[in-house]
């Protein structure tokens, strides 16, 4: 009666498990940058509502600042609030989970740069490259930035090639999760 495997034995299946590692690899992948962009569109639409509930509330106008930074891929969002007679940030800036970026050069919310001032109440970065847009809603809840034009505005994220869109109502200031483009997941 023999007890343990052969060498031989052991080989192959260690190379069998990884084979089943390295189909696998692929899929954990996409489910991995799934999850990613997911994250991001959940933190954009909250941070969303978050500045129109403070207009609503607090009576005046609030501000969503995008900054994108292509080279370092450390995109982030950050509200600023006028209050005591000027804009102030509220918190920090908060990133974008890692591998997703505002997409630019659809003519939507992230090419829409935002006034000096609200820029620099923001903190802008000082890095060549790096660009900004924006979105400000009123007292009402409503968006009042970019200025009107289409019914709803457009937040494209792009995580390793796959986009998604977070759309937000300019008639109600909601913010929801936009249909893929060409049926993207």
């Amino acid at each position: 009666m023999r007890k343990g495997f052969s060498l031989p034995e052991l080989v192959i299946v260690l190379g069998i498990l990884g084979a089943l590692a390295a189909l696998s690899f692929p899929a954990w992948r996409h489910l991995m940058n799934s999850a990613s962009r997911r994250s991001a569109e959940i933190r954009v639409m909250e941070t969303l509502d978050h500045a129109r509930r403070e207009a609503i509330s607090s009576g005046r106008e609030v501000w969503v600042v995008l900054r994108h930074d292509p080279k370092k891929r450390l995109d982030a969002e950050r509200i600023v609030i006028w209050k005591d007679g000027k804009f102030s940030p509220e918190g920090g800036w908060v990133q974008l989970p890692s591998g997703v970026a505002f997409e630019l050069g659809s003519g939507a919310i992230p090419d829409a740069s935002p006034p000096p001032e609200i820029l620099e109440a923001a903190g802008k970065a000082p890095d060549e490259g790096t660009s900004f847009g924006g979105v400000m809603f009123l007292r009402s809840g409503t968006v009042g930035w970019p200025k009107p034009g289409a019914e709803s505005l457009l937040i494209p994220l792009d995580s390793k090639h796959v986009k998604s869109l977070v759309s937000l109502s300019r008639g109600t200031g909601k913010a929801f999760i936009a249909p893929s483009p060409g049926g993207t997941p």
